[in-house]
């Protein structure tokens, strides 16, 4: 990837402070929806493989 697209990749509509505003930063609160596919995924590791089945 070239530096060019790689620094401008934020540019355009996003250019107006649309991430500087709406970016999650630590301890911000935030709510996961609840996904049947990751059901059998073992969470209680700080990493972790999962797959998920394809529909």
């Amino acid at each position: 990837m070239s530096g060019w697209i790689n620094s401008t990749s934020m540019g355009g509509a996003f250019s107006s402070g649309f991430s500087t505003k709406y970016r999650m930063l630590d301890k911000d609160p935030c709510r996961v929806a609840d996904f049947p596919q990751f059901a059998h995924c073992d969470s209680s590791k700080v990493t972790g493989v999962c797959t998920v089945p394809k529909p």
